[in-house]
């Protein structure tokens, strides 16, 4: 979702005024920004961070689009977070081939490789009384990440507990499904506010899911924190980043997105399979600090 800041072009053109910039670096979709480009002197050299297509404004973009376009093709340089954007985006395929720049997202890992995180994983599980195998999965509860299906898939799976970490709109109801589907104990939402609590999470469970739906989900760093973590991920196949940063049979496995067979006897194989799970973990840590480090994407 993108925030609206009214205040946005104003403040553009007074910092201007005042500092003189030699760069703006601009991120899209954001029609404001946009205006504020527009408004800005036309020499200053312009970049932008293309995170994502507009998914679900489509009533706008028909509107918009032809603006849109031609802006992503007069700036100076455009850079994405993964290959599959170059391809999967109508508006950066068009894009001149030598103003094109893929950067992959990179994390500090620190929080995720400390010890403590380690040793506190097993009191997380007993505090929630979790003695089965674990699924994990975190983000905002909004539309586009697909938390009810991962719910009816491990309603399916009667040994297997789910935690999702995350705050959002859809808390009642992915709660009010749990329940329908009979699965409420096994089923956790939780709301954790500190670094070092999620890295314990990663550590306690057996397998990472990422659901998404949407190609809203043009990348999916919760990928990178739980493979940084030796943890075998469970993604979709969305055309995006994701299945760039996880890679289907080497550090996890990618599903269709809404499909709940598919997802849960993803989740099935890796949960029965201790060595699987130990070398898909093992794959991910390794492409982990070795392809998305903050010091490769500065």
């Amino acid at each position: 979702s993108t925030a609206l800041a009214p205040g946005l072009i104003a403040k553009a053109r007074a910092l201007h005024a005042e500092r003189h910039y030699d760069l703006f670096h601009f991120h899209f979709p954001d029609p404001l920004t946009h205006l504020a480009s527009a408004l800005l002197p036309a020499e200053v050299p312009r970049v932008v961070t293309w995170h994502s297509d507009i998914v679900r404004q489509k009533a706008f973009l028909p509107l918009y689009a032809p603006w849109l376009r031609r802006f992503v093709q007069q700036v100076d340089a455009v850079i994405v977070s993964s290959p599959s954007m170059l391809q999967s985006s109508p508006f950066i395929a068009r894009v001149a081939p030598a103003r094109r720049h893929v950067i992959p997202c990179g994390l500090d890992y620190r929080h995720f490789l400390a010890s403590e995180a380690q040793r506190r994983a097993a009191d997380l599980r007993l505090s929630l009384g979790v003695a089965g195998p674990l699924v994990l999965a975190v983000g905002r509860l909004v539309y586009y990440k697909g938390y009810e299906f991962l719910i009816e898939a491990i309603a399916g799976l009667a040994e297997a507990n789910l935690i999702i970490i995350g705050r959002g709109p859809l808390k009642r109801r992915l709660r009010g499904q749990a329940q329908a589907l009979g699965c409420e104990k096994r089923v956790h939402l939780l709301q954790v506010d500190d670094d070092e609590t999620l890295a314990a999470w990663y550590h306690a469970c057996d397998v990472f899911c990422l659901p998404s739906v949407e190609p809203a989900e043009t990348f999916g760093l919760v990928q990178l924190e739980a493979m940084a973590c030796g943890k075998p991920v469970v993604s979709t196949r969305l055309g995006t980043g994701v299945e760039f940063v996880n890679q289907d049979g080497v550090t996890g496995i990618v599903v269709p997105p809404r499909d709940v067979d598919a997802l849960r006897a993803a989740l099935r194989r890796l949960l029965d399979d201790a060595q699987l799970r130990q070398s898909m973990g093992n794959a991910g840590r390794a492409r982990a600090i070795e392809s998305f480090s903050k010091e490769d994407m500065a």
